[in-house]
């Protein structure tokens, strides 16, 4: 099974070959070059004030659902942007592959701050949520 979706990424690979988003680098989605320069700025703040503290817990005098807010990186870089943008509303699922190593380190790094973390992916608003398969919907939510 491995050699036969070897042969079939191959194929697409081949006949759509992947650019990188940022520089049009033939190979992948995010080449190295720009993924090297891709700044993970982890954000600890109150979720509520955004008030940046050293584990990113609600602030004593903020009411919030959330117990902390911690982000790998900051949306206001607009090629995170552009990036998310890419996998929430184009479905750039492969994005996700690019990714994988950098939370996967910045997990292992930050591990005591997430003794019993729920990890939320990128959130969907109304209507990009309706336009969300059922399909996609599983491989992301996989208790649905």
């Amino acid at each position: 099974m491995d050699k036969f979706n070897y042969l079939v990424n191959l194929i697409k690979d081949s006949v759509f070959p992947k650019f990188c988003i940022y520089c049009d680098e033939e190979g992948n989605l995010i080449c190295n070059k720009c993924k090297q320069s891709l700044n993970s700025e982890i954000i600890l703040a109150c979720p509520e004030c955004r008030q940046k503290n050293d584990k990113g817990n609600t602030c004593k005098d903020c009411s919030s659902s959330l117990d902390r807010h911690i982000a790998l990186f900051n949306y206001k870089d607009n090629r995170i942007k552009k990036l998310i943008r890419k996998f929430k509303y184009e479905y750039m699922t492969q994005i996700l592959d690019s990714l994988r190593p950098l939370v996967v380190e910045f997990l292992s790094e930050y591990d005591y701050l997430f003794p019993e973390a729920t990890i939320i992916p990128v959130p969907l608003g109304i209507r990009a949520l309706s336009s969300f398969s059922t399909e996609k919907s599983k491989k992301y939510h996989p208790a649905n």
